[in-house]
């Protein structure tokens, strides 16, 4: 059972589930969302107290998700044994010889097959193509789950490209029929996508940021919240 709550420090929601455990636990899950686990007896008055004593808790859980995520476009070399993370996970760097440039993607590894492994803009231009190759795949994807929700008001599919962009996570022209998604979003959990890829889609509806704008946004996304406060928590990128 997904729930919001108001704490000082902004909006948060939480999935709550009782079972047969003796406390309250919390915690961050791979999807960004607080993860609440409690007794059966325990109320819902009493599981939110707990949540505000543990705030500063959450707090800075989720800025040290953003400060790894800031850390890996700052810090990387794209040599061997350095940390990529993609859609919120963290891959470790294989950089190996090859005849052609491409990447491989297992559980935990990004194995880089380059011609010149010592040439650093090849690494780094290989790994950059994956990532867009892997984020316009992805796009693809939730574009095909979301669209159902805005088949009454978006008749042709637009026209969906991905930039570099440095003050926003996506860009919307629905007289052009045109959506601009950021490439950076490939490093934040997926649901981040998924949630710019509304966020640009729900602007066919309305082209202000209005309580109604929003709303449409709730109904197609709840709980996006999460996934917009943590791109604005971004220290040079904001929504």
């Amino acid at each position: 059972m997904q729930r919001k709550i108001e704490l000082q420090s902004g909006t948060y929601f939480y999935e709550l589930t009782k079972k047969r455990v003796k406390n309250i636990n919390i915690r961050i899950g791979d999807d960004m969302m607080i993860k609440v686990s409690c007794p059966h007896y325990v109320t819902i008055k009493q599981v939110e107290e707990c949540l505000k004593e543990k705030e500063s808790f959450l707090v800075k859980a989720f800025e040290k998700i953003t400060r790894q995520t800031d850390d890996n476009r700052d810090t990387v070399d794209y040599l061997d044994g350095d940390i990529i993370t993609v859609f919120g996970k963290e891959y470790v760097l294989e950089i190996l010889p090859g005849k052609r440039n491409r990447v491989l993607m297992s559980d935990d590894k990004l194995t880089v097959l380059v011609i010149d492994t010592e040439n650093r803009k090849l690494r780094e231009k290989t790994v950059n193509s994956f990532l867009m190759s892997h984020l316009k795949k992805n796009i693809k994807e939730i574009y095909l789950k979301v669209y159902p929700m805005f088949s009454s008001v978006i008749k042709t599919d637009p026209v969906i490209s991905v930039k570099r962009m440095s003050t926003q996570w996506g860009s919307c022209s629905p007289k052009k029929n045109r959506i601009s998604l950021n490439f950076y979003l490939v490093h934040y959990d997926r649901k981040c996508l998924e949630y710019v890829l509304i966020h640009e889609m729900c602007h066919y509806l309305y082209m202000d940021h209005s309580k109604n704008f929003y709303g449409e946004i709730e109904k197609r996304m709840p709980g996006y919240m999460v996934y917009q406060k943590l791109l604005k928590d971004r220290k040079f990128i904001r929504e």
